[in-house]
């Protein structure tokens, strides 16, 4: 029988970022030109239901380029490279022109935008990231992805962005991974990349710790560290979704040394069912996880809930390596979505679109469900009936 668990969850990788005060920060040296090379962490903002959180991260490299910088990874690993920037060396902002395009498949381009949300329309004046210190960069503007025909019309497709931070990468972390369940035939993967550790107090959070889909997009961790300061509890996290309308989390497991697979939830029964237990020394600057799959997961009435017997793929082994003095606090905090799907669920209700509430959807109609939770909140989404 499936084991399931309900998932009490109080932030996911489309997890929130609290606002900074652009321009108040402390005064700190700007950067030069010459010392702009290396890898980043884009991080972008995206609005839901009325409020704005984490949307979704890559890592982007930065190269010189005479008196421009050169950015590759901005939009996702099909994106064009080379977009050119400008920088200034004295105060540290970085400028994209509105109506650089960042996205060429055949003759269908895709064209980014300074967005002007009163007008609902674009802007053509550039794009600005400030810089906000601590190798920190960035905008509260809204982006614009246009898409068109190559030389023809352009129309609105989707937000790039409702605001979106750059984060000088300060970390590697590594994953050995296995994809399949038979140990004859299975898949490892080796892999590493740019990351962003962030300690504040006893909080610990990681990002694009693990590349999650073939866009480039990555997921973050987040966790509470103990009073001896080697160890850091990670509640499991959402990190997407696929095709077929489920979910993807990563959550601790147990560990089948015969067929090399995942062997339930860690800690199953408890109160720290799905959790992940990392090692972590800030003076070496190592954090080590213990095992993680990538599980199965849909929404049930009160949450999101893992098929523990489904799983993508299973982490057997992740180190992140970071600058023992270049951990930072982090910005970023619980988003509205992740905070939804931790309140209490009241009732569930379905509305054909004429606005009728119906108790008997039919398969495939297109329906409006409104999810009442017991602090009073509701939240309204479109779905499919199944």
């Amino acid at each position: 029988m499936d084991m399931k668990v309900k998932l009490w969850l109080l932030s996911c990788v489309l997890g929130g970022m609290a606002p900074h005060a652009y321009g108040q920060g402390e005064a700190e040296a700007v950067p030069p030109r010459s010392k702009m090379a290396g890898d980043y962490i884009i991080m972008n903002m995206q609005e839901y239901e009325g409020m704005v959180g984490l949307g979704n991260m890559r890592a982007m490299e930065m190269a010189v380029d005479g008196d421009s910088l050169s950015l590759s990874g901005f939009y996702m690993a099909q994106g064009l490279d080379g977009i050119k920037a400008g920088y200034s060396e004295t105060n540290g902002s970085i400028t994209i022109p509105s109506g650089t395009e960042i996205l060429r498949a055949g003759n269908v381009t895709r064209v980014l935008y300074l967005w002007d949300e009163d007008a609902q329309e674009v802007n053509p004046r550039p794009i600005t990231y400030e810089y906000l210190g601590n190798g920190t960069w960035g905008t509260e503007q809204s982006l614009m992805i246009m898409t068109g025909y190559v030389g023809g019309e352009l129309s609105p497709g989707a937000y790039f962005a409702n605001g979106s931070e750059i984060h000088r990468a300060n970390a590697i972390s590594a994953n050995v991974s296995y994809y399949g369940t038979d140990v004859e035939s299975q898949i490892r993967y080796d892999e590493s990349r740019p990351s962003f550790v962030a300690v504040e107090g006893n909080r610990v959070s990681v990002y694009n710790l693990l590349q999650t889909d073939q866009y480039g997009y990555g997921c973050m961790m987040e966790g509470v560290m103990a009073e001896d300061e080697t160890t850091v509890s990670f509640a499991p996290r959402p990190i997407g979704q696929s095709n077929d309308g489920t979910y993807k989390v990563l959550a601790g497991c147990g560990y089948d040394e015969a067929g090399n697979v995942p062997d339930g939830l860690a800690n199953a029964g408890t109160a720290q069912e799905g959790y992940v237990e990392g090692r972590i020394d800030l003076e070496e600057g190592t954090l080590e996880f213990g095992r993680m799959a990538i599980w199965v997961a849909s929404y049930g009435g009160t949450g999101l809930v893992i098929d523990s017997n489904t799983f993508f793929e299973f982490v057997a082994e992740t180190k992140v390596t970071f600058e023992p003095g270049e951990v930072l606090p982090s910005s970023i905090a619980s988003s509205p979505a992740a905070d939804a799907l931790a309140k209490e669920v009241e009732r569930v209700e379905y509305y054909r679109m004429d606005g009728v509430r119906t108790a008997q959807p039919r398969q495939g109609e297109l329906l409006v469900k409104r999810t009442v939770y017991a602090d009073g909140t509701a939240r309204s989404e479109k779905v499919l009936a199944r």
